[in-house]
Formats: C-alpha cells, structure tokens, sequence
C-alpha cells in the first residue's frame, strides 16, 4: 500500500484524501438493484437469534440499524442537540428522527457526494446535512448534547483533533457515543489517552467484536458477490473496508488482532 512507504509528514493528507476519494467513488458505484441504496455504512450488529434468519436485504438492513441503536440506547436522545459526525449515506441520523424525539439532527462528512445523497433522501425529515471535517472544529461551543461517531474515526488523520474538535462543541456532561474498529495493543492505548486528555470521561467500555463478526459472518456471500462484481471496487481495495471472507480485515477480525469496541463517554 502506498501509504506505508510515504514519509511520516506525508501519510495525514493521504489518508484523508484517500478515505475521501473512497467515500464518493463508492457513492458513485450504482449499488441499486445490488445492494439496495446502501443507507448504511457498517459491518452490522448480530445477536444468536439472529442466525435462523434467511439473508435478504431488509435482513442486513436489520444488522445495521442494529449497531445504531445499540449506540444510541446508551443516552438520552428525546429533546437533545444530536449530531452525527461522519453520517456516510445518513441513515442513522434518519433512524434517530424516526426512533427517538431529538429536538435537533446535524450530520457531517467530509464525502461532498454522500452529503448530496444525504440531502435527497432524507432532508424531508428535518435533519441538516452539511459537508464538514471531523478533526475542524465547524460549530460553537457547546452546541450540542450527544456527538455520535460509527466506525468512521480509522479513517482520520489525527484522532487527537478529531477528539479535541467533539470535546469543543459538546455541553458540559454531554455524551459522546463512540464505537469504531481498533487494532489491539497500542492503538487503543493511545486512543484512550487522547480520549481522557480532551476532556471526555470513559463511563463505559464494551467489545462487541463477537456481535460484529457474527454480522459480518451472516450476510458474507451476499456482500461478497457484489464486492467481487466490479473491477474498479477491486482496484480501491473497497473489499477490505466491507470486510469481505477474504480480505485482511476478516481475518483479522476472527483472529482476535482486530476489536471492534463501544465507548460511553461524557464531557467534563
């Protein structure tokens, strides 16, 4: 991989470029008729029960909303200024209008043509949808009561601005729900430490790897056709985000190298 031989100054600016060329050609990439209209971004949440369920679109559309809610049933929400910071193809910022009371709805990213798509499918439901990086802080201080980040933060350049920037704009005892993919050892080490240096106090951590591996494992003949049904997914490794039977990240996944963790956090 490229990024791995550029020098350490160079790696922050690709990697964000990269995520975000990934992020509108996969918008670019006609997934209907596939793949439904792909709402959601993420690797599912499974429970047990779950496995005596035949594997449909709405079926995997289930998994992911999953992850959401499990996410979003650790605050209160009814009534709250919630933002969702790298809300993708906004179907979780549309899950918390229609589950849930809040009295406000912004979603982030940084993909110009996820937001686009954002906009046409669900600016109907009272949600803002605006263009914005994660680690630039874009909103006033203590804006808002909840920030929620899903699998999103591996692909920042800087976690500690990231960190600093949801520390900023939340209101005192604000909650952050968090939960992301994270190599085991250092990485979640070091991000614990920048997390409790910006001011956001861990309130709980959970390893759902078991629930997200047993999601991935449900649906992975229907994600793995279509993933290996175009070339030019191929070419930028998209495979490997959606964790494909094959790829790297699947592997390591069942391995144990890779954890999938929930973080509670609250404001200071």
């Amino acid at each position: 991989m490229i990024y791995n031989i550029l020098p350490k100054s160079l790696k922050p600016t690709y990697k964000k470029l990269y995520f975000k060329t990934f992020y509108n050609i996969l918008t670019l990439y006609n997934f209907k008729n596939k793949f439904g209209d792909l709402r959601f971004i993420n690797y599912g949440y499974a429970t047990e029960e779950d496995k005596n369920i035949s594997i449909s679109i709405d079926f995997i559309y289930k998994l992911q909303t999953n992850l959401y809610l499990f996410l979003m049933n650790h605050a209160k929400l009814d009534g709250k200024d919630v933002i969702e910071i790298g809300c993708g193809r906004g179907g979780g910022c549309s899950l918390l209008r229609s589950n849930y009371k809040p009295k406000r709805v912004v979603g982030v990213d940084i993909s110009e043509l996820n937001i686009k798509k954002c906009i046409n499918n669900f600016n109907h439901q009272n949600i803002e949808f605006i263009k914005g990086d994660a680690e630039k802080q874009q909103f006033a201080n203590k804006s808002f009561d909840v920030v929620i980040n899903l699998e999103s933060s591996h692909c920042y350049a800087s976690k500690k601005n990231f960190f600093n920037n949801v520390s900023s704009i939340l209101k005192p005892n604000g909650y952050f729900l968090y939960a992301d993919i994270f190599h085991t050892g250092n990485v979640i080490f070091e991000t614990e430490r920048l997390l409790k240096e910006s001011g956001l106090e861990i309130e709980k951590i959970e390893d759902i790897s078991e629930n997200v591996l047993l999601s991935l494992e449900l649906f992975s003949k229907k994600r793995d056709d279509i993933l290996k049904s175009s070339p030019i997914l191929r070419l930028f490794n998209i495979h490997e985000k959606f964790a494909a039977s094959d790829s790297i990240n699947f592997i390591k996944f069942k391995s144990g190298q890779k954890k999938y963790l929930f973080y509670l956090l609250r404001k200071n």
